[in-house]
């Protein structure tokens, strides 16, 4: 799911109870292209258990500047709005399961 204006609000997200991921990126970042995949099967094998928001540093300067995202891709693990995780690189889908079955 991307952020648009039409959509609930990023705090609106990050604020359920269901575990949310969001992955920072930009359109001009290869790294962040290397995510996409991973993303994709993240969101096939926990369907609708867990929010993925894609968020574009570049569009979304708001909530890029509140979460102090300093490089892309970074991913920051939210519940109840909470951050639980976060990390700034490229990453696994075996790592992210870890991560996210460790905040389950």
């Amino acid at each position: 799911m991307e952020i648009s204006e039409n959509q609930t609000s990023f705090a609106e997200i990050i604020a359920a109870d269901k575990l949310t991921l969001a992955c920072f990126s930009a359109t001009w970042c290869g790294p962040c292209q290397t995510m996409k995949p991973v993303l994709e099967a993240l969101q096939s094998k926990y369907g609708d258990k867990l929010n993925i928001l894609k968020v574009d540093v570049d569009q979304q300067l708001d909530v890029t500047i509140a979460y102090q995202i300093m490089g892309v891709p970074s991913q920051i693990l939210f519940r109840n709005g909470a951050v639980l995780w976060r990390q700034t690189d490229i990453m696994s889908l075996s790592d992210l399961e870890k991560v996210i079955a460790a905040h389950q």
